[in-house]
């Protein structure tokens, strides 16, 4: 004998779909909920890292060469 889901009942079909509607949403929010408040937790850690890592390190020049170079100002060009 098979168990049916407590959202198949006989006789109310109506109700049926409402309430698998419903936990087709819950569970959709849990899947959103989880990968939010997982990247929450992912960039907290990173933060964390790096408010431990010494100041000497933070204070070092980057390690790409051209990353730091300034844009010169650009010439006016007034119109006579």
């Amino acid at each position: 004998m098979t168990q049916k889901a407590y959202y198949l009942t006989e006789g109310r079909p109506r109700e049926a779909i409402r309430t698998f509607v419903f936990t087709e949403m819950l569970r959709g929010a849990m899947y959103g909920a989880a990968v939010f408040f997982g990247v929450v937790v992912l960039i907290g850690a990173i933060a964390l890292v790096g408010q431990l890592l010494p100041e000497e390190s933070k204070q070092a020049p980057g390690p790409m060469p051209y990353s730091t170079l300034d844009q010169p100002p650009a010439p006016w060009i007034g119109l006579a």
